[in-house]
């Protein structure tokens, strides 16, 4: 099995953002890699972020701020 690496090279990373806004549009892989790219959380802390941490639906506006704990995975040796 290989091992994967992370895109260093950063116009690569505007690449993969520009291909999920233009090419293929998909607005959630988008605002996910731009959220990981801008924040360095890991993509399962990131999932379990709710509409309703990010929009406060009976004021009807976005939150200025997101409290988040990161979970660490446990490693087993």
């Amino acid at each position: 099995m290989s091992k994967t690496q992370p895109i260093r090279e950063t116009c690569q990373l505007k690449e993969l953002k520009e291909y999920y806004l233009t090419v293929r549009p998909n607005l959630r892989n988008y605002t996910l890699i731009t959220l990981g790219l801008n924040t360095a959380l890991r993509i399962g802390d990131i999932l379990q972020i709710t509409w309703g941490m990010v929009y406060d639906f009976e004021r009807k506006k976005y939150r200025s701020h997101l409290l988040l704990t990161e979970q660490k995975p446990i490693k087993r040796q």
